[in-house]
Parts: structure tokens; C-alpha cells; sequence
């Protein structure tokens, strides 16, 4: 572990001249965790500014440079999530999109990045898949997503979903206005073919009664039974008249969801705007089949078989689904605590929620959304790609990875275990980042559709590869959206618990020049540092980076060395 060092956040380069101090909080809502590049593409990012010179403070005035809240890091402590920018994380027309949505449904940027991300994932998913290794014929990522929106009453997080999901409603509304032009010549041939079948069943039924008085062997007896034959062959089952295409569900049932599997191939939207008491339906224990089935159907892959109380077995191949919902955070966190309680069975089903959108309550209700990120071509330009994606080949183009995508792909699963085996992750989230390759592959392809459609949209089907370009923007948004997931699952960061415990007690740490030692920290044996003397450097690593203490070690030859540092922030609350 690196020790800290005098590397300081912007908040110690404001000059001591400045009769304004900073707030943490303020500096908090401008910080954008997704444009930092960091090492770890997954835990929580240590940011380190560009070396600035020691901050001296004045032994004429107690006056600081700065100003941390003791609320506002704990605030961060319990609530890893920063407010999304997602400029330089989508083309210009996804971001565009995502702008004009927010502005629209007076929202912030998150939810209606995720309700896009969700939605647009879906039509992709129709003519798209993704082969990673072109020589593993048997790892086929179908890139839908499902996503959630956790928000207190009010934020307006149902909006941006509706407006996200329009296209879908107005490509049924299209399909039935052109079905309806030919629904009568279906009704008449269905008609016809219902008149034919009784008349041949008539004339079958008058040769049958003719059998009975013929010898078996007879030829008269073989001459009847090859016109009943005849007449049978001509017997047809009749003309199903097509169902009009679904492609967005507000209350699905198992029932329902099997009849649309048997009529339509097409990706199917689930959308609920209280999504909780349908999870909690889904989990209960009468519903397991409809939680298998929604498994399965969310995967994209496998068949699904049903086998009913009468022992007849109906076994489809779902369509693939995306679900995206709202909800409020008291409610779900029950459902949550149910699963770690283990008190509802744990399937991994909640795991396809992976687009989790759970920003602190304080950002959604300052937000505001200027009216000039409105870009009326931008949500026209949507409709236009998914109407084209939903007009796919028929057989789904397979996109690979070109040998520096592949590394890019081996790097990021390489962090991903890293972390998973580091003592940061809890059980519950740890578990949960073995579906984040194909997720992070899923919105690369999302990201390389929206780029090629704005180049060309004419091109879209010759996409045959993701650019490495497209891996390294995509495992931002899984950076992004694990810290909700975190968030959601209860999981905290070790080391910024234990900098919330030395910042509450730095007043009796400090001495008169506001200075302490590691040593200081250590000998009151706290919980969680105890006498770790790594816990305590990790800790005040932390305080480092957000501008609280500096490094003031000495180069003392004697003596049993102990890091030194200086307090350099005036801690509030």
C-alpha cells in the first residue's frame, strides 16, 4: 500500500488569499466520478490532483483555506453515488438524447440514461448479438438489460421511462393500422376453410357409415378408405389470424407471457412504474414459474418449459425481455433485506436488475435541467433507430472483438476478480460482479450502434466489430452503476468508514500546531482500525485526497519513525 503522500483535491489549491471558503458539499455535487480514468474500473476511486505546494497555515489567524463538513463526508460514506455527466461516455447523439429527455421530463441525466440504456438495449438485442471469442461458439451474449430506477416520491422518475419507451408504442400502433387493412381477407379465408373442413368431414363420415356393411378385405371396403384419405388430406387446419404485435407489457402474467412467446419472435419491453410489489409477487412461492420463466426470458438464450397440474408440457422459446421500473427506495430496501435475511429464496433473479439507477435524494431534488438541452431532432432520431433495429435480418448479426478489444475485455475481468477476492466486497456485491463482463460487453454495443448510426444510419447492419474505444466507455457506466448497486446492497467502503472515525475525533487528536501521528490513531485501538497500522494509513490516505491533512514527516534519525501529519481543513458540524 502506498503511503500518503502530499498530493492534494482542488480543494487545497484554493489560495489562503480567497476570503471564500469551499464547502464539501458544494465540491461534491460538481465531481464527476465517470470522467476520472482510474486503475480499478469497479471499487471507489482515490483522486489524486496535480502535486500543489504545502499549505501553510497563518500563526496569526486560525482563518483555514478550507472548509469540510463532518455531514457532508458522511454523506458520502454511506451514499457512494455521484451524479452522472455523460458527456464522453455515449457519441454526441446518445448524450444528446439523454440531455433532452431530462430537460423534457424535468429529471436528472440518470434516469433517463438508464431508461435509454434499458430500452435501446432491446431493440438491439433484435438484430444483434455479441461473440466475444470467434472461436467459442457457445459464449453468445444477448445484449438486452434491465434496468431500475430508486427514488423517493416526486423526483420524477416515471417520466423520462415513458418517454424512453414511446418508439416501442408507436411501432404497435403502426403494426395494427397496417394489419387492420388486411384483417378482413384474413377473416373471409378463415371463414372458407371452416365451411370446407365440415363439408369434408361430412362426406367422411357418410364413406365411414358405407364400411360397415363391406368385408374388410374387400375391394370395395379398400376403395372407400382411400377416399376418405383423400377427402382427409384435403381437411386443413384453420388459418390463425395473426395477433397484433406486443412489444411493450405493463402487467405481465406467466399465462400471458406464454401466449405472446407462441406468437411473436420479437424482443418484448416489460415496463412497471411500481416495480416492487410486482417483485414481491415474482418472489413469492406460488410464482415460481413465472420467476423461472422471466429468468430465462431476461438471459436471452434458453427455452422455457412448462409443465402443467394436468401434466401437459408446453415448452417455447421465450422473447428475449428487457424489464425497466421505478420505485421508491423504503420499498425495495425491504425486498433487499428479505434476500440477505434470507427469508425469500435467492435465485439471482433481482441480479438482472443491472442498470441500477439510485442517486442520493439531495442531488434528484436540487437538480434543475435547462431548457437549451432540448434537442426535438434528438428523440426523433431515436424512434428512427429503433423502428430500423426492430426491421433487422431476420438471422441476428454476430459482432467479435477484434485482439486489442479482447485484451481490453481480459483486463477487465482480471480487476473485476481482483476485487471480488480483496476484503472490499462484501458477499452480497461481490457475487453479483460476475455478470458485469457481459454487461459492460452489452452497453459497448449499444455505444457502437448509437456511434454508427450517427455516421451512417444507413450502416448500422455492417457493424461487425466493438472498438476498444467502446470497452473503455462502457466499463465507465459499470463503474457508475456500481456504486448504486453498493449502495442498494448496503455495502460501504472500509477505509472511508474508518476516515469518518478519524475526522469525527481529530479535535483530540490534534495537538498545538494541529498535528498527530499514525501512531496517535492506532494506540486507541478503535473498532475497525484497531492497532493496524495499514487500516490507519488506508484511512488517512482517504482524508489526504479530500484536502483534510497533509504529510509533515520529518527526517528524524532517532527514535521509532511514525507518519506525521497536519491538519490543514477547519472541520465543521
Amino acid at each position: 500500500m502506498k503511503k500518503p503522500t502530499q498530493k492534494t483535491t482542488k480543494t487545497q489549491s484554493v489560495s489562503t488569499q480567497g476570503k471564500k471558503t469551499l464547502k464539501l458539499s458544494l465540491r461534491a455535487k460538481k465531481s464527476d466520478p465517470i470522467k476520472k480514468s482510474t486503475k480499478n474500473p469497479v471499487d471507489l476511486p482515490v483522486i489524486k490532483a496535480t502535486p500543489t505546494k504545502p499549505i501553510q497555515i497563518s500563526k496569526e489567524t486560525m482563518e483555514l483555506p478550507t472548509e469540510l463538513s463532518i455531514l457532508a463526508f458522511a454523506a458520502q460514506v454511506y451514499d457512494p453515488t455521484k451524479p452522472l455527466a455523460c458527456e464522453n461516455i455515449l457519441p454526441l447523439i446518445g448524450t444528446k438524447i439523454v440531455h433532452t429527455i431530462a430537460a423534457q421530463t424535468e429529471s436528472v441525466p440518470d434516469f433517463a440514461a438508464t431508461a435509454l440504456l434499458g430500452t435501446l438495449s432491446l431493440a438491439v438485442a433484435n438484430s444483434f448479438r455479441i461473440q466475444p471469442d470467434k472461436d467459442n461458439t457457445a459464449y453468445i451474449i444477448t445484449p438486452n438489460l434491465s434496468g431500475m430506477i430508486i427514488a423517493e416520491p416526486g423526483s420524477r422518475k416515471s417520466a423520462p421511462v415513458r418517454l424512453a419507451t414511446e418508439p416501442f408504442m408507436k411501432l404497435e400502433k403502426a403494426h395494427a393500422k397496417s394489419r387492420m387493412k388486411k384483417s378482413k381477407d384474413d377473416a373471409k379465408q378463415l371463414s372458407k376453410q371452416k365451411f370446407k373442413n365440415l363439408a369434408y368431414a361430412k362426406k367422411a363420415k357418410e364413406l365411414s357409415t358405407e364400411l360397415l356393411n363391406l368385408a374388410p378385405y374387400s375391394s370395395e371396403y379398400k376403395n372407400i378408405e382411400n377416399q376418405i384419405d383423400e377427402i382427409l388430406e384435403l381437411h386443413q387446419d384453420t388459418p390463425k389470424i395473426s395477433p397484433p404485435k406486443i412489444l411493450v407489457v405493463q402487467d405481465p402474467t406467466l399465462k400471458g407471457l406464454l401466449q405472446i412467446a407462441e406468437a411473436q419472435s420479437e424482443p418484448v419491453l416489460i415496463y412497471k412504474d411500481e416495480l416492487a410489489p410486482f417483485l414481491e409477487e415474482v418472489y413469492a412461492s406460488k410464482n415460481g414459474g413465472l420467476r423461472r420463466y422471466l429468468i430465462e426470458a431476461m438471459d436471452g438464450k434458453n427455452s422455457y418449459t412448462n409443465v402443467t397440474a394436468h401434466k401437459s408440457t408446453q415448452t417455447v422459446k421465450p422473447p428475449i425481455i428487457s424489464l425497466i421500473g421505478t420505485t421508491q427506495p423504503s420499498v425495495i430496501l425491504k425486498l433487499v433485506s428479505k434476500i440477505t435475511a434470507e427469508k425469500v429464496v435467492d435465485d439471482g433473479y433481482l441480479d438482472r436488475f443491472q442498470l441500477l439507477a439510485f442517486p442520493s435524494s439531495s442531488y434528484v431534488l436540487e437538480q434543475t435541467n435547462s431548457l437549451e438541452h432540448v434537442d426535438e431532432q434528438s428523440i426523433e432520431l431515436l424512434y428512427a433507430l429503433i423502428k430500423l433495429l426492430y426491421k433487422g435480418p431476420k438471422t441476428p448479426i454476430k459482432v467479435a472483438l477484434p485482439p486489442l478489444a479482447q485484451k481490453e475485455l481480459e483486463k477487465y475481468k482480471a480487476t473485476l476478480k481482483k476485487y471480488q477476492k480483496s476484503g472490499n466486497a462484501s458477499p452480497h456485491v461481490k457475487n453479483k460482479l460476475s455478470k458485469y463482463p457481459d454487461m459492460m460487453l452489452s452497453i459497448a454495443l449499444i455505444i457502437a450502434v448509437l456511434r454508427s448510426f450517427e455516421k451512417d444510419p444507413t450502416a448500422v447492419f455492417t457493424l461487425k466489430t466493438l472498438k476498444t474505444h467502446d470497452l473503455k466507455m462502457a466499463q465507465k457506466w459499470t463503474k457508475y452503476y456500481f456504486q448504486h448497486l453498493k449502495k442498494l446492497w448496503g455495502s460501504k467502503s472500509t477505509k472511508k468508514e474508518n476516515a469518518l472515525k478519524i475526522l469525527k475525533n481529530l479535535k483530540k487528536l490534534m495537538d498545538k500546531d494541529r498535528c498527530f501521528t499514525t501512531r496517535d490513531i492506532t494506540q486507541r485501538n478503535w473498532a475497525g482500525i484497531n492497532n493496524d497500522n495499514d487500516k490507519a494509513k488506508k484511512a488517512l490516505e482517504v482524508l489526504v485526497n479530500e484536502g483534510v491533512i497533509k504529510s509533515v514527516n520529518t527526517n528524524k534519525k532517532t527514535g521509532r519513525p511514525s507518519e506525521k501529519w497536519q491538519v490543514i481543513a477547519n472541520i465543521v458540524d
